[in-house]
């Protein structure tokens, strides 16, 4: 519980200034916030219905100033990492909008003149371009990475699109339209810290989370070293901004209380409440799952949703959506007769919050495992990254052949072939793409030795990697549109050619070659192909050949279905 050290005498909601205009709460977070930070709010204040400022304890001596300027100023233990304390603070800001601040920001004149307009627009959101100041404060960064650099500054404080993340410095998530603001924030670190403190800082951050990027560089070292990009471009400063900077680095203490501020301190276990982070509390794993629907039989790789009942016993509510914090989700798995596991499946995110002691029915995306065969289906909530909940339910389901059928054709001729396949619901057509960018170019004008002997090595290259994805092998994929041909086929139990695809001034050898090694690959994969050409007359006796070679073979491509 909250501990009250001091209160200001007088009504909390009693300004010793003139009412203030915007509904908005201005937060920040300082571990030691010196005068920079009070000189900073008392600009700000005029603006904002609410100002609310988390001090670390450790700093306690400095907040007795902050309540002059501050409605609220609340201690608390600092722990790692640092962004934990954010959940907490925008839990005590009672405004429409929120706009947070760090101490070693100062928002330029115009976005402060702009705010107003800001807040009336039709979003839920604002990012607000960050620029870095080097130097002094007249001069910032007007290169990559430090240009755009937006920052998630400026929201509505509303539970429905405001959530939390335990992401590395990407504490605040916000849903729905969102703004990008042109006026920036002044970011003074380079200026106030030196190189050692400044690279110090950007190893540690590098060991949070390594591998960043950003505009090719190496994040955290791009961002706070400036000194590395000695030929870095710079700009300079308005005017304006400059006085502004100056005023809250030098400005002196106000005299006057601008603010009539409260003073508390919270306990860590109250402010690591709302934190989706680590330590995670074990009563989050008190969760049940009931069906309401039965899936008994699957198609191999096809996909279909059973509905569950997700029914929260503990203490916190569950979040919903692929980006809640933590990340709670329904996920499926495919075990055999003895319970070992087959194949991972589909994670389904929850629909909705799941508030304590509330429900929700979550249809939950099912797809079906790689072969045929007979299987449990296991469905379980996990804590993504962290464990499975560890409370399955499920039952057995058949999982028979998917009949999938490609086709090649056109006009007429393919529609009549679809309709027929359509009146088979079990049977899915796949209409095949072309292997002729990867097979025919270069071949525009007359066929010679040349040409053919190229269409012969692109051919054997086609087998080759067909016959090694057969196996099981490792293959490099292929150019040109043949990778999605072949992977089409593969997913296939037949080919169907039901005529000629090409157009009528086509040349019609290269064609007929083409569509040779088409259905040649999918023998090759296995699969039955059947080959109809109607009203198609050859003319020379290469492509009467070639017909007769095309048509001469020909397999039933799915059960049931009679071409």
């Amino acid at each position: 519980m909250p501990r009250f050290l001091s209160v200001d005498a007088g009504a909390q909601d009693l300004d010793a200034t003139a009412p203030r205009t915007l509904p908005l709460s201005i937060c920040a977070v300082t571990r030691g916030c010196s005068n920079r930070l009070i000189s900073l709010l008392a600009q700000l204040h005029p603006l904002a219905a609410e100002i609310v400022v988390a001090l670390d304890q450790r700093a306690e001596l400095e907040a007795a100033e902050l309540t002059a300027v501050a409605d609220k100023v609340v201690l608390f233990p600092h722990r790692e990492p640092g962004d934990s304390v954010i959940p907490w603070l925008h839990s005590q800001c009672g405004q429409a909008w929120i706009l947070n601040v760090d101490d070693d920001e100062v928002p330029s004149a115009a976005l402060i003149r702009q705010l107003p307009e800001l807040l009336t627009a039709d979003v839920t959101h604002w990012w607000l371009p960050r620029r870095w100041l080097v130097g002094g404060i007249d001069t910032f960064l007007d290169d990559p990475p430090w240009i755009p650099d937006y920052q998630l500054r400026l929201y509505r404080n509303d539970p429905a699109t405001l959530r939390f993340s335990d992401e590395f410095h990407r504490p605040v998530v916000v849903s729905g339209p969102a703004g990008f603001a042109r006026h920036p924030l002044w970011h003074l670190d380079c200026v106030l810290n030196p190189f050692e403190r400044r690279r110090n800082k950007a190893l540690a951050y590098e060991r949070a989370r390594r591998g960043m990027r950003v505009a090719g560089l190496a994040h955290n070292s791009g961002f706070y070293l400036p000194e590395l990009r000695a030929n870095a471009r710079t700009g300079r400063v308005p005017a304006e901004d400059v006085a502004l900077i100056q005023q809250v680095l030098s400005g002196p203490s106000p005299t006057d209380r601008l603010r009539r501020g409260a003073l508390r301190l919270d306990d860590r276990a109250e402010i690591d409440a709302p934190w989706p982070g680590e330590p995670h509390d074990p009563r989050l794993y008190s969760v049940a799952l009931e069906p309401l629907d039965r899936l008994d039989s699957l198609p191999a790789k096809a996909q279909h949703t059973v509905t569950v009942t997700v029914v929260n016993h503990g203490r916190d509510a569950l979040r919903y959506g692929p980006d809640a914090a933590p990340l709670i989700m329904i996920g499926t798995r495919w075990l055999d007769a003895d319970g070992e596991l087959v194949e991972e499946g589909i994670h389904t995110p929850l629909p909705a919050d799941v508030a304590p002691g509330d429900s929700v029915d979550v249809p939950v995306h099912v797809r079906g495992p790689a072969q045929a065969g007979r299987y449990r289906l296991s469905i379980d909530l996990v804590h993504e990254h962290v464990r499975w909940f560890g409370q399955p339910i499920g039952w057995t389901v058949d999982v028979p052949p998917t009949q999938r059928v490609a086709l090649i054709g056109q006009g007429e001729l393919l529609d009549r072939a679809l309709d027929q396949i359509h009146l088979h619901p079990e049977v899915e057509p796949v209409v095949l793409p072309s292997l002729g960018e990867y097979l025919l170019a270069g071949m525009e004008g007359w066929i010679g030795p040349v040409q053919l002997a190229r269409f012969a090595v692109r051919a054997a290259k086609l087998q080759r990697h067909t016959r090694r994805l057969r196996e099981g092998r490792r293959v490099a994929p292929l150019a040109d549109g043949a990778e999605e041909c072949v992977e089409a086929l593969a997913g296939c139990s037949g080919l169907l050619v039901v005529g000629p695809d090409w157009e009528q001034d086509a040349a019609v050898t290269r064609q007929l070659l083409r569509l040779a090694v088409t259905t040649s690959t999918a023998r090759t994969l296995g699969l039955a192909v059947a080959v109809g050409l109607p009203g198609f007359t050859p003319g020379g006796a290469v492509d009467r050949l070639l017909t007769r070679l095309l048509t001469r073979r020909r397999g039933v491509v799915a059960d049931s279905l009679t071409f």
